[in-house]
């Protein structure tokens, strides 16, 4: 004896032919909607990250450039002149200066030279003596603009060097 449930519940289809009704077709076509819709936003969200990823790479790599190019400039030193937001280097072939404003820092290498924006994107800068037991050194202690990132991730440098001339002002 066959079970009366399962001819209860079975689909008639005439002529045997098998098929999708309309509305299962629109369930499927609006899930694969959705599907698509999350995986775009999460596409995008990535791309975003990784883009700001890329932009902070590349202000860590100009301030490092820009530190180490600074170390030279105090190396080759041979007097120190520090004010309130600028640095004066007096060199045997020239005169450095840097200078911080708004957010950049600028430098002037050579008396007619044109001032240039050595480092953009920085919150603050400081360059300051460090009086030591027989040498003055110098720090530059630079933050930069943060894109992004949360507030306990900040970009902050310490560059320090030591001039070759006698002891600066």
């Amino acid at each position: 004896m066959k079970p009366i449930c399962h001819k209860i519940f079975r689909r008639r289809n005439p002529g045997g032919e098998q098929g999708a009704l309309l509305i299962e077709c629109l369930v499927y076509m609006a899930l694969l909607v959705v599907v698509l819709n999350l995986a775009f936003a999460a596409y995008n969200h990535c791309a975003d990250n990784s883009k700001r990823l890329n932009q902070n790479v590349d202000d860590v790599v100009r301030a490092l450039q820009a530190g180490e190019r600074w170390r030279d400039d105090i190396r080759a030193a041979l007097a120190v002149d520090a004010s309130e937001d600028s640095l004066r280097l007096v060199q045997s072939n020239a005169t450095v200066d840097y200078r911080f404003d708004g957010h950049a820092v600028w430098r002037r290498a050579g008396a007619g030279a044109p001032l240039t924006r050595f480092l953009p994107a920085v919150k603050s800068s400081r360059m300051e003596k460090d009086a030591r037991r027989e040498v003055t050194a110098w720090s530059w202690k630079v933050e930069l603009l943060t894109r992004g990132a949360p507030e306990h991730c900040r970009p902050f440098f310490t560059f320090e060097a030591v001039p070759s001339g006698p002891p600066s002002k």
